[in-house]
């Protein structure tokens, strides 16, 4: 198990996650399991696309092996009294409600109607385009920063006027 040192995100540890959530589906325990509390991995997701879709194919992943065993299920709900359970199938008993419960979530993660990680992250840019938005900002703090510095000049001048008249 790889756990988080000093709240830092690192290849291993994100190695650890996927492999988990492909294994799970169940993306808050495994944010958990690895040591980070599960708003900070949605944050993760909203800010970096390649991890979002990383979490994406991890999570198809996962439904797509819930789903199997499911069916796995219901093809034994129609075997015969006495028949004997194929090798390799589990010896949980089937629940009708919990599995239309995982059902109508994974139909909700599909569609985009779960409450969790919902927000949308930035959109996605070419490089030259966020070199561009990064200049915007700088010019935007060079100009706030000259008009800051004139308005108190003018403050110093207009207090230094009024300094001497009035003595």
């Amino acid at each position: 198990m790889t756990f988080a040192r000093d709240g830092h995100w690192t290849s291993d540890i994100e190695a650890d996650f996927l492999a988990r959530l492909a294994a799970t589906g169940n993306f808050d325990a495994c944010a958990r399991a690895v040591g980070f509390q599960p708003a900070s991995v949605h944050e993760r997701v909203r800010k970096w696309a390649a991890f979002r879709a990383s979490v994406d194919e991890a999570l198809e992943e996962a439904d797509t092996r819930l789903e199997f065993g499911l069916i796995a299920h219901a093809h034994a709900l129609l075997r015969r009294p006495g028949e004997a359970r194929p090798e390799g199938e589990a010896e949980v008993p089937f629940s009708p409600g919990e599995a239309m419960r995982i059902l109508a979530f994974i139909d909700a993660r599909r569609g985009g109607r779960t409450s969790r990680g919902s927000r949308k992250g930035p959109a996605e840019r070419s490089f030259e385009e966020a070199i561009d938005s990064v200049m915007r900002k700088i010019d935007a703090i060079e100009r706030h920063e000259a008009l800051a510095n004139q308005e108190r000049e003018e403050k110093d001048g207009s207090e230094a006027c009024g300094g001497e008249g009035g003595g």
